[in-house]
This record gives C-alpha cells, structure tokens and sequence, in this order.
C-alpha cells in the first residue's frame, strides 16, 4: 500500500500542502482537507483514501472560489452555481460548497432578494414589475420573490415601515 512519506507547504499559497506518496509529488491540499484527514508521514493511503481526499480538496476549492466570487458583491445562490459551472467544478462539488456557504452565513437567496429589492428601491425608479424580472434574471425563485415584493408593495422591508 502507497505510504506517505512526506508533507511541504507550498511557497505562494501557504494554505496548500504538497503530499508526496513514496518519496514522489502526488498532489497537493488545502490545510482544512489535510487536517480533516489527519495526515501525516508513515500514514498508508489506498486509492479509496486518495480519491476521498481529492473529492474534500475540490470542494474546499470551490468553496474558496465561491467565497472569492461573493467577496465583490452579494449574490444569489444561482449566480454562484453558474460561475462554479463555468469554472468546471461538478455538481456534487458545487452542492456541497453551497451547502457549506449557506450554513456560514455567506449565501442566503432571502437576505440577498431583499437588499437588491431595497437598492434598487433608492437608487431607481424601478417597480416591482422590474424588479421582479430582476430577481427572475438572478435565479431567485418565484415564491421568494413574491414574498419579497409582497413586503415592498406593504412598504415595510426587513421589518422595517415605510416612512412617508
């Protein structure tokens, strides 16, 4: 069984680390993959392990991108997936960076639909027509969006009342 026989951090990203499998370069991973699966030198790994590791290493990587993507600008969680698509993860990969975006707070469609809603309430003379063909565009869904435009046709957003 292939042994691991040694582990270096990589110069330019210091979050990665390179496994070398019987003295030669086999791949390399994030910190939190290398930690989750405790390795360390002597440690034997099979194909199972390995491909195991390299699926954790995928999606910490998309995670990392996505959190790159929604570091400009919040997002809905369609633009996200379609930018992971675009970037060639797989699905399985993306529903499980997404899922790991949504329970730390970093993805949220409700949060995300109600802060486009009120900026483009401010900044435009946009109704809710446009509004909601917006939402659409950025792959809110429909029943999301209707509560959303429910709260803006009621004045009140957030909890928040119309003043005026």
């Amino acid at each position: 069984m292939p042994v691991l026989t040694k582990i270096t951090q990589q110069k330019r990203d210091t979050e990665r680390y390179n496994i070398f499998i019987d003295d030669k370069y086999a791949f390399s991973v994030h910190e939190s993959v290398l930690v989750k699966f405790g390795l360390t030198k002597g440690m034997q790994l099979d194909d199972f392990a390995m491909d195991e590791i390299a699926y954790e290493d995928q999606i910490e990587k998309a995670f990392n991108r996505a959190l790159h993507f929604l570091s400009f600008r919040m997002r809905s969680e369609f633009e996200v997936k379609k930018k992971l698509l675009d970037l060639e993860y797989g699905e399985a990969v993306i529903m499980e960076a997404i899922v790991k975006l949504r329970r730390l707070g970093f993805l949220d469609d409700k949060a995300f639909s109600e802060s486009l809603l009120q900026t483009k309430k401010n900044a435009s003379s946009q109704g809710p027509k446009a509004i909601k063909q917006e939402l659409h565009k950025k792959g809110v869904g429909v029943e999301l969006q209707e509560q959303v435009l429910g709260n803006f046709r009621r004045g009140t957003i957030q909890g928040s009342k119309k003043v005026g």
